[in-house]
């Protein structure tokens, strides 16, 4: 038998690892180490012809391109193009014109990459991120003479005539642990809530046996403290005739009162769907480009009635006042820009046209802001201070342009009207960067709520509310079908048929929703959240008395993570919720899913945390916090001086060395630069966990160049040894 031995080199550093390891474990509270990442752009083949085969279209694929300008915005990011043939690769973005109109789309490329031969005929042709990013933001837009802007690309290109591109990945790499990080004092929108429309079918409820089932699951286990209902004047009920107020009003009133006995104090939303095809105030229109619609009538003298449109909706909100149901707001149309034409929220046709209030007035429609005015000024005359509060636009899109053009006029007009700006999610742009403008307008100067939408990819539809929730600072955030018939589990609850007896049950999004709105109570505010060095999407919460923390975390990856939690306060109490998705199949997920189930685990500060892959996980943390009270000592590396917390290690705010020109010694915290930086092995000025590898390396027997072993003795007893290793990684944790 054959005996293999290993060498006297891997014995040592095996050996020096684990005394490492056993220091770090029972000292420190975390072992630090670099963590490789990476964004697939393309796997498969692909024959480069034309000009710049795009790789990345933004109106296509508009998650990917986010995925990329975030990816390629790392530092140290390389874009790798894995490929075959004898031509010279170049990469380029292209931008979208900035003016309405234009035609013209700039763009910028860079060639020269670093060549590498693979095996069977590859290459590896690597391009440096930041000079494609730094060529692209150079160059000037025609249009505006304006810098070409990350969060304005169409187009990912890349050129090589005839070269066959196998994958195009996008590689960097992060310094340190895997963490999820929250900064309690770093603070945003406050929650108003979530919630669900109850519109069509949702009034099957009142009959059925389950119903107060039902009503437990939408204001037990999901929480909901908002109720989007219809108008209730002429509203075209199931086979077309129009709908019996009474008969609808009352369903509304269980939801609403279900809501009161389970200690919620509902907001109520009325969005005015806009079937007023038989008001004698209404008319039928058509555009010049043909298209056919209702809009108001005019009067004698020319001028469209809108005052008859608001005495319209003041009669809707005293009908729900009077069947014992307070409006808290109220929006005039729903989905208006749709309106103008004869198709639904897919672009289906419709047989019916819609009643369309345009963003100006022209002779064939009128204005949704001069009607949105009416209706304001016709609240407060009839409801005073009690006056529902309007919603502005509720579009159909979050389209940041569309929504200014509704909006503009009305603050315009009557600034004093707008408290809440509204929209839905269909035909958008569902990426960071598009949430990003809607609050670059909107947020800090009107609340900004998400009204409708849906979508039967549970898990996208969390990444969604992630989104929205961190990067478009929304204020509320609500479903579209609350309770519906079999519709591909697009539904939260569905009912299977209008029998009292019926099946009902809870659909995948039943419980998206409740990981969010079970434990993110009106009244919390956001706070700041990212998982570094990972894929997982995070988005946290803290109550207005700051002894609760709600962590809303997504691994809709296919890899494991753990993530060290970074929150800066002591955990009293934890619970965790999990969702793991096992099959996307909606006629498999009730039975194959497993939702909301109650994991144990130990869950405290700078402890670690797993994240399973295809997983959504909810941390509800009871937390204590407490002023840091920093040391007397100052601690330093090569570029600035600081204090550690005496209680949690944590840093002060790091401030340069006060050193004279000339001269070595900082005037305030005494580092003199003239001499050996105790633990900065490699020279770069700090002291990080790459100088404590290179003291492993180093008993390994690795002979490594610019090594300085002085610094390493960090015991002061004239060796080097693990020891000195671990005292590194108790430095960079305070904890020396």
């Amino acid at each position: 038998m054959i005996k293999h031995q290993f060498p006297k080199r891997i014995i040592s550093i095996l050996t020096a690892l684990a005394t490492v390891l056993a220091f770090v474990l029972s000292l420190a509270p975390a072992v630090y180490a670099d963590t490789e990442a990476s964004y697939t752009v393309f796997e498969g083949q692909k024959k480069l012809e034309g000009w710049y085969p795009s790789f990345i279209t933004q109106y296509m694929e508009p998650a990917k391109m986010d995925g990329f300008i975030q990816a390629i915005s790392h530092d140290g990011a390389v874009i790798e193009i894995t490929y075959s043939g004898s031509s010279q690769v170049s990469i380029l973005l292209q931008s979208y014109p900035v003016s309405n109109g234009s035609q013209r789309y700039p763009h910028k490329s860079i060639s020269n990459p670093t060549v590498t031969n693979l095996s069977n005929g590859r290459k590896l042709a690597s391009f440096v991120a930041a000079d494609l990013i730094k060529a692209y933001t150079s160059e000037k837009h025609p249009d505006d003479g304006s810098y070409l802007r990350l969060d304005n690309v169409l187009n990912f290109g890349i050129d090589g005539s005839g070269n066959t591109v196998y994958s195009v990945v996008v590689r960097w790499t992060y310094a340190g642990n895997p963490a999820l990080n929250v900064d309690l004092n770093a603070t945003y929108q406050e929650m108003d809530g979530f919630g669900a429309s109850y519109t069509w079918y949702g009034d099957w409820v009142s009959q059925n046996i389950h119903k107060e089932e039902i009503f437990d699951w939408i204001f037990n286990d999901c929480g909901f403290n908002i109720l989007r209902f219809r108008d209730l004047q002429m509203v075209r009920a199931y086979g077309g005739a129009w709908e019996d107020t009474n008969y609808r009003s009352r369903a509304y009133k269980e939801y609403y009162d279900a809501a009161i006995k389970r200690g919620i104090d509902p907001i109520v939303l009325v969005t005015s769907w806009g079937q007023y095809t038989e008001a004698d105030w209404c008319t039928l229109s058509k555009d010049a480009q043909g298209n056919e619609f209702y809009t108001l009538k005019k009067d004698s003298k020319g001028n469209y009635r809108y005052d008859d449109l608001a005495k319209f909706c003041v009669k809707s909100v005293r009908l729900f006042i009077d069947s014992g149901i307070p409006v808290d707001y109220f929006s005039i149309s729903n989905e208006v820009e749709l309106q103008q034409y004869r198709v639904d929220e897919q672009g289906n046709a419709k047989s019916d046209a819609g009643f369309f209030l345009g963003a100006e007035e022209t002779p064939y429609y009128c204005s949704y802001a001069k009607a949105y005015i009416a209706v304001y000024k016709a609240f407060r005359e009839a409801f005073g201070s009690n006056a529902p509060k309007l919603l502005a636009a509720e579009t159909m899109a979050a389209n940041p342009d569309l929504l200014k053009r509704y909006i503009d006029p009305i603050i315009k007009e009557c600034p004093e009207s707008v408290d809440t700006v509204a929209h839905h999610l269909y035909g958008s742009s569902l990426t960071s960067a598009n949430f990003a403008k809607i609050s670059d307008e909107y947020y800090g100067k009107y609340k900004i709520w998400q009204t409708e939408w849906y979508n039967n990819d549970f898990f996208d539809h969390a990444a969604v509310m992630i989104n929205e929730l961190v990067n478009e600072n929304i204020n509320a955030y609500l479903y579209w079908n609350g309770v519906w018939i079999p519709d591909n589990a697009n539904c939260l609850i569905q009912i299977d048929e209008w029998a009292p007896t019926s099946r009902v049950s809870r659909r995948g999004n039943h419980y998206i929703m409740m990981h969010f709105s079970k434990f993110i109570k009106k009244g919390y505010i956001r706070v700041d959240s990212s998982a570094y060095a990972s894929g997982v999407k995070t988005v946290a919460f803290k109550s207005p008395e700051g002894d609760k923390l709600v962590i809303v975390a997504l691994n809709n990856t296919q890899a494991d993570e753990s993530l060290q939690l970074n929150i800066g306060a002591d955990v009293v109490k934890s619970e965790i919720w999990r969702t793991t998705k096992n099959t996307s199949d909606v006629n498999q997920e009730e039975r194959l899913n497993k939702y909301m189930e109650s994991v144990s685990a130990n869950v405290a500060d700078g402890e670690f945390v797993a994240l399973p892959k295809n997983t959504l996980t909810t941390f509800v943390l009871d937390i204590t916090t407490h002023d840091h009270i920093y040391g007397e000592a100052w601690r330093y590396d090569g570029e600035s001086h600081w204090h550690n917390c005496v209680i949690c290690g944590e840093r002060s705010v790091p401030e340069p060395h006060a050193i004279e020109l000339g001269g070595t010694i900082c005037a305030v915290c005494g580092y003199d630069s003239s001499k050996i930086l105790l633990g900065d092995v490699n020279g770069d000025k700090r002291i990080s966990s790459v100088d404590a590898v290179l003291i492993l390396r180093y008993l390994a027997e690795f002979k490594d160049e610019n090594v300085d072993l002085a610094a390493g003795d960090m015991n002061g007893d004239t060796r080097i040894t693990s020891l000195d290793a671990v005292l590194i990684l108790r430095t960079i944790a305070g904890l020396i």
